[in-house]
């Protein structure tokens, strides 16, 4: 079965085909060309991947959008670095003009369904808790997606108690907002301009990072103690960075944590880094969906 897995982000657009094994032909393309023409968003992705297929057949696509949809993933409800997709019923349009299925899920949950499948977390409650521009969430229970009433995970917004740091949602105090990737490069900014982004958790003092490791714990187990999962998949560019507090993340996390379970139990995986690991994912993800 081939599959075609089409990974939407704010600056680059990434395209390649499943066949059960790894990702080939894989190809990336600048969204502005994508989107930004005067066609519309959806006839512009449409086009992007007929040009990508150049007649060649598959059985499913799934996309990979980096925002909220509908609990049913017809509608494209909010993507904030891509906004002439907001409204739009993706799912439809680009079956209509495909004429194969088409599966459309947060970026987020693709890449946990490919991770997963990568480290061989087939059965059980999976979270992945993925550290990027923000910080995005999703559940997996034996291999299938957990979804609420409205399809949503965003452990990025729990509210961090005596904080009132302003976030992009509008409110105030959310983790993203101390944590993740658009916070440290402020930070950067502020304090050390010239130094590579890659690099800020190795210029923090000790106090700095303790304050990090004990926010993004306490965030962290609110989950686990309720998921009380096999494992946490850790992804996101930002765990990538020289010297993420990994040892520390895990130490602070099982001391928060109930013992002797979930405390003793608990694991942190890092998945291998790989830039089309979210087209891996939705080309999985398009893959399982259309089985069902």
């Amino acid at each position: 079965m081939s599959v075609l897995g089409v990974d939407v982000g704010g600056t680059f657009l990434r395209m390649g085909l499943y066949g059960g094994d790894a990702v080939e032909r894989p190809v990336k393309r600048l969204s502005a060309e994508v989107f930004g023409g005067e066609e519309g968003a959806a006839e512009g992705l449409a086009r992007a991947l007929r040009d990508y297929l150049a007649g060649e057949r598959v059985e499913a696509v799934g996309v990979g959008v980096p925002g909220t949809l509908s609990r049913d993933g017809a509608t494209v409800l909010n993507v904030p670095n891509i906004p002439a997709l907001n409204g739009l019923p993706l799912r439809a349009a680009l079956e209509a003009a495909l004429g194969v299925p088409v599966f459309v899920e947060n970026d987020i949950t693709m890449l946990l369904t490919g991770d997963a499948l990568r480290l061989g977390l087939t059965e059980g409650v999976v979270y992945g808790f993925y550290l990027g521009t923000g910080l995005g969430g999703a559940v997996l229970v034996d291999g299938e997606l957990l979804r609420g009433r409205s399809g949503l995970c965003e452990p990025g917004h729990m509210p961090v108690y005596g904080l009132d740091r302003p976030c992009g949602c509008g409110k105030r105090g959310c983790a993203q907002a101390y944590v993740a990737g658009k916070a440290l490069q402020e930070l950067r900014d502020a304090r050390w301009p010239e130094l590579p982004i890659e690099k800020v958790f190795t210029a923090m003092s000790e106090g700095e990072l303790a304050d990090y490791v004990e926010i993004l714990a306490n965030v962290l187990v609110s989950a686990v103690q309720i998921l009380d999962p096999e494992a946490v998949v850790m992804g996101g560019g930002v765990c990538a960075m020289e010297g993420f507090p990994r040892e520390a993340l895990l130490r602070r996390a099982r001391e928060l944590c109930m013992a002797p379970v979930p405390a003793g139990t608990l694991r942190l995986l890092y998945p291998p880094q790989d830039p089309f690991s979210g087209v891996y994912g939705a080309a999985v993800f398009a893959g399982r969906a259309l089985k069902r």
